[in-house]
């Protein structure tokens, strides 16, 4: 694509130097700069790209992209307010701007953005449509999945998705929209068509600096609805509902279920089964039953169908995608021991996830509550004593032990949740993850339930640059075989 085409998607800039260049390539790390690429320097959390452009022009970089005033050594340079926001136009632009031909639907919110997504495509499914998925566990184009590095990819490589989905004949794309994506700009641009709101707590401060930043991050999907179709789906029973209400100008669909609203719970009847439910909406009720477990997953499921009335969808539709839908890998995902105890592996990783996830065990199991968790590094460690209060006070066992400790000290985070930990609790310390799940398997028993909780679907241990082979549902399931034989 020539030069002068493709900053053709920028409203404002400042160019110098010749635009009848040809374009192969879009890069913002310089390492992937190849002969003919355009490179574009972004401020990153850790480093800025512009530190790095002459390496970018060595490496055959023919024009560049900034928002600072004095760079040198570029062919051509092409002056912005703001880098980051260029990088989404000028990738969708590259892309032939794949998202002006699908329908978007974002979901955003600090917990059940994976499971209402799984449940929305579900749902898009059995009314006959192709949907994409892009969210934490995978991203799902046609029948392939290729795994996730971010929850919501940086620009480019979004872009690149939603080409591949074009191309594999899909209609709507479902996607989690992290507070990191609408903070850095990496779906600047894109026209959802949706935008549902899940709910808020304390969650990535370590990022936004505090709860208010986080908030408006996540207002900026709602505030950037627009077109004749958009709406947005809203929680009315968080306690930021109304905060998202006023930032957007589309219809709202609301939905609740402790009050009311315009999608709204009847019943619901909880086992460790299955979950039945009746639910009121504008086209009247709907009862289903579902394969998701726990009181919590009621609000995802809520969530979903208050989507898939705002799309327009029949009752009937509605309730086969909900009943067709299967659970998530590692969101309350259930295990069965020989030895009569269930274990579950959940992504719970925030003190409000933590304290519903610890509920809806408590609801469905009469039996004692065994935890195993731990705090991630190089995150908020305001939340550590926080979820350590809520496991130990919930739980009649607490085992901590390794997350992600990325940077940080392993035992210095452990020791950040005990201070949490209620006094006279019962709580052990095993700082080796595998050990701890071993250490859990072998006090459970007949009618136990225990909780393997913080990593979920992650297939990886961070610890300090290495990225250590580590799933806990298949950890679980090699310590059972041992511990049977």
């Amino acid at each position: 694509m020539k030069l002068n085409k493709l900053i053709s998607a920028l409203d404002e800039k400042e160019v110098s130097g010749p635009l009848d260049i040809e374009i192969q390539g879009i890069a913002y790390d310089s390492r992937r700069v190849a002969p003919g690429t355009l490179f574009v320097a972004i401020r990153g959390e850790h480093t800025d790209g512009h530190r790095f452009i002459a390496s970018a022009v060595e490496r055959g970089a023919v024009g560049v992209v900034v928002d600072q005033e004095e760079i040198r050594g570029a062919t051509t340079t092409i002056r912005v307010k703001d880098s980051r926001k260029a990088l989404s136009l000028l990738s969708s632009q590259w892309y032939g701007r794949p998202a002006d031909r699908l329908k978007l639907l974002g979901i955003t919110g600090t917990d059940g953005k994976t499971t209402t997504s799984f449940l929305l495509r579900s749902l898009l499914q059995s009314a006959g449509y192709r949907a994409g998925l892009i969210g934490t566990v995978g991203t799902f184009i046609g029948e392939k999945t290729l795994p996730s590095q971010y929850t919501t990819p940086q620009a480019l490589e979004l872009h690149e998705i939603l080409a591949q989905m074009i191309s594999q004949g899909n209609d709507y794309v479902v996607m989690e929209v992290s507070s990191h994506a609408l903070a850095l700009d990496r779906v600047f641009g894109i026209p959802f068509e949706m935008g549902v709101f899940t709910n808020l707590s304390r969650d990535h401060l370590d990022f936004h600096g505090d709860f208010q930043s986080y908030r408006d991050a996540k207002a900026l999907l709602f505030e950037r609805l627009r077109g004749p179709g958009a709406h947005a789906v809203i929680n009315r029973d968080d306690p930021n509902a109304q905060f998202m209400m006023d930032k957007t100008k589309v219809p709202i669909i609301t939905f609740s279920a402790e009050g009311k609203a315009d999608v709204s719970l009847l019943r619901v009847k909880l086992t460790p089964q299955m979950t039945e439910m009746k639910v009121s909406t504008p086209q009247g009720s709907i009862h289903f039953t579902s394969h998701l477990l726990g009181r919590y997953n009621v609000f995802n499921v809520l969530a979903t169908v208050a989507a898939g009335i705002a799309l327009g969808l029949p009752g009937d539709v509605i309730r086969e995608g909900l009943e067709g839908a299967s659970g998530v890998d590692g969101r309350f995902e259930t295990l069965q021991s020989e030895r009569g105890f269930s274990i579950i592996v959940d992504y719970a990783h925030t003190t409000q996830a933590m304290s519903r996830l610890l509920a809806a065990v408590q609801e469905l199991s009469p039996g004692r509550l065994l935890v195993v968790f731990g705090c991630g590094g190089d995150r908020d460690h305001g939340k550590r004593p926080q979820m350590g209060e809520v496991a130990s006070r919930m739980a009649d066992l607490v085992i901590l032990t390794t997350d992600n400790p990325r940077s940080e000290d392993p035992l210095q985070i452990l020791r950040d949740v005990e201070e949490g930990v209620v006094r006279g609790a019962s709580c052990e310390v095993v700082p080796d993850r595998r050990q701890a799940i071993r250490r859990g398997l072998t006090l459970a028993r007949p009618g136990d339930v225990l909780v393997v909780a913080g990593r979920g679907h992650e297939r990886f241990q961070i610890v300090e640059d290495q990225r250590i082979a580590f799933l806990d549902k298949a950890v679980i399931l090699e310590e059972l075989k041992k511990l049977k034989s």
